[in-house]
């Protein structure tokens, strides 16, 4: 459900790509990779999900099958 894999041995690029599951309401993770803590939590509403992503690398964000090429940072999403 986090989405969380390594795009590169050692976590040098990050896929990362969580699924928004039914009845749950939310779901946090976080992973220590060598290059640092990558997060990948959600929330859902019933209305709207809010996708909070922490990548310390370069990552491709998958957000509802949308492709996000992004640097090291923090990113949201509302869908």
């Amino acid at each position: 459900m986090a989405g969380i894999k390594s795009g590169k041995a050692g976590f040098d690029s990050i896929i990362i790509e969580p699924h928004n599951a039914g009845s749950i309401k939310w779901m946090e993770a976080e992973y220590n990779s060598s290059n640092g803590k990558i997060v990948s939590k959600w929330t859902n509403t019933g209305v709207v999900t809010k996708y909070d992503i922490k990548t310390p690398a370069p990552a491709k964000i998958i957000i509802n099958g949308k492709e996000h090429d992004v640097e090291a940072d923090a990113y949201e999403f509302s869908i």
